[in-house]
């Protein structure tokens, strides 16, 4: 709009005429600016599926020391690592990353985090018992995270077939 609100006008800046054009055109709320890449953790479901498996994480967390059968020596040494582990990853989901490259960024400072952790003993806020297959663990549990967020990232995307059934 130009000067006055005369339309005739040339705006006062030139900028501003492109800026409003740039507007117009922005790519919708769920889609990232590159590439036009889906941010699926932007919408109000991605959000509760990420809470969804940090609640599933706290609660294998919580549950693990009830858990009897095979492997059960494993799971109690190792089955928090993996449940800490993975609830973390999709935790640091929530935290405002580059869409582009959100996974293996929230991947790579969720194994971080609870690397120090094990490697500062908890940081002093928990008794943490040193066992060096408590790193093993947390590369497990930040793995199975990004298998379970890549395999529903994909199952969300699968197209459907002419019945309405996914297409596998």
């Amino acid at each position: 709009m130009g000067v006055g609100g005369d339309l005739s006008a040339p705006p006062p800046f030139p900028g501003c005429k492109l800026l409003s054009e740039q507007l117009k055109t922005a790519p919708p709320a769920n889609e990232s600016q590159v590439k036009n890449i889906p941010r699926y953790t932007s919408t109000a479901a991605g959000k509760a599926r990420n809470v969804l498996y940090v609640l599933v994480g706290a609660a294998a967390l919580i549950l693990k020391k009830y858990y009897a059968g095979p492997g059960e020596q494993l799971v109690h040494n190792y089955g928090g690592n993996i449940a800490a582990s993975f609830a973390v990853y999709f935790v640091l989901l929530q935290l405002p990353l580059p869409a582009v490259p959100k996974k293996p960024v929230a991947a790579g400072l969720a194994l971080v985090l609870v690397e120090l952790f094990e490697a500062f003993n908890g940081f002093g806020v928990m008794t943490n018992t040193y066992d060096p297959f408590d790193f093993v663990a947390n590369v497990l549990g930040v793995g199975l995270a990004l298998v379970v967020d890549t395999t529903l990232h994909f199952r969300a995307r699968a197209p459907l077939a002419r019945d309405g059934v996914r297409g596998d």
